[in-house]
């Protein structure tokens, strides 16, 4: 039978997710939550793992994530088949990203950002976005291993990755598929900090924010069910 793996990082995010899924039970997919712990270091090592032991039709990486712009409030909700991984160096001042991840690629961010950008153009990915309603927003996604504060350092990175949102997970999950054979992936991620708001606010958030994403993720397994033979055609 056909497998869904959610993976999500933190136990609030987890906490969030169980009290909307634990009554789920889909008649076309085996459904798998998972807790990879935070940062992509855990992510990566926990995806690898569970791609050994067993086939996955469908990846969804869930979490919370900051706003890199202005347009966003906490609880908007957001699901993106893009990602950049940013490790980035300072210099003058400024973010650089030092090259593509996983290669020597350096130069101007400019030349390269095509490259930077990890895409899921599986079929099943690309079908399942456009099931989605407008309350489901679109949006790169910047992926750190830091957690990103400060108005203008958040602008900044927006615009010069083109990404809405950063957290620090979801390059791991989309780097590994790339490198496991490439299965279908995408991220559902809730704003729970915007331009203004560091870590503490984070943590304040988190809970109302987890509970937001574990709606919304239970909308889309819920569509998914629905639409699973659609999609698969």
């Amino acid at each position: 039978m056909p497998k869904v793996l959610t993976l999500t990082a933190t136990p609030g995010e987890m906490k969030g997710l169980k009290a909307s899924l634990t009554g789920l039970k889909p008649k076309n997919f085996i459904h798998e939550l998972v807790e990879t712990g935070p940062g992509k270091l855990n992510s990566a090592l926990c995806l690898s793992k569970l791609l050994v032991e067993s086939p996955v039709d469908l990846i969804l990486g869930a979490g919370t994530a900051g706003s890199l712009e202005l347009s966003l409030k906490a609880g908007d909700f957001l699901v993106s088949d893009e990602v950049v991984i940013g490790d980035w160096r300072m210099e003058d001042g400024a973010s650089a990203q030092v090259a593509p991840y996983g290669s020597f690629d350096y130069g101007a961010i400019e030349e390269r950002l095509e490259r930077l950008v990890i895409h899921c153009d599986h079929p099943l990915t690309q079908k399942l976005i456009g099931r989605l309603g407008p309350e489901f927003l679109r949006g790169r996604i910047l992926s750190s291993d830091t957690f990103v504060a400060g108005r203008s350092h958040k602008l900044n990175l927006g615009k010069l990755f083109g990404c809405r949102i950063c957290e620090m997970e979801a390059g791991a999950i989309a780097h590994v598929a790339r490198r496991s054979g490439n299965p279908a992936w995408l991220h559902l991620r809730v704003v729970a900090d915007t331009l203004d708001d560091a870590l503490d606010d984070y943590f304040h958030m988190e809970v109302d924010m987890a509970k937001i994403l574990g709606e919304r993720v239970a909308e889309v397994l819920a569509i998914l069910d629905k639409e699973w033979s659609s999609l698969q055609g």
